[in-house]
């Protein structure tokens, strides 16, 4: 598994020091892969979880299920297939929908 947190530029806005809005606003990335192979060495499946970090308060940091990162840093299940040949063939993409770091919010009632 490959974990990593990287500072990347938003397309949302911010608050400044000053008290102003500011747009493209820095947020660190929480990322997240997992890469499974087959008995021949062939990759079959990869699973990538993303997510924008924001302050949840002075000091602690959290992932805004409501502000997800650009598209190509988004989560995402692939499934890999090959011919006899050993060429790939097939890749299958599965955009997670859900906020795929934090765990699903139940709501009693």
């Amino acid at each position: 598994m490959r974990q990593g947190i990287q500072t990347v530029s938003t397309p949302y806005t911010g608050v400044t020091s000053s008290g102003g809005t500011t747009s493209n606003v820095a947020a660190p990335l929480r990322d997240e892969a997992a890469m499974y192979y087959g008995a021949d060495d062939r990759l079959r499946v990869a699973d990538r979880r993303s997510c924008l970090l924001f302050p949840d308060s002075q000091t602690t940091y959290a992932c805004d299920p409501t502000r997800p990162p650009t598209y190509e840093r988004r989560s995402a299940f692939e499934e890999y297939r090959y011919d006899a040949l050993g060429r790939r063939v097939l890749v299958r993409t599965e955009r997670v929908r859900l906020h795929p770091i934090l765990p699903e919010q139940k709501s009693v009632g």
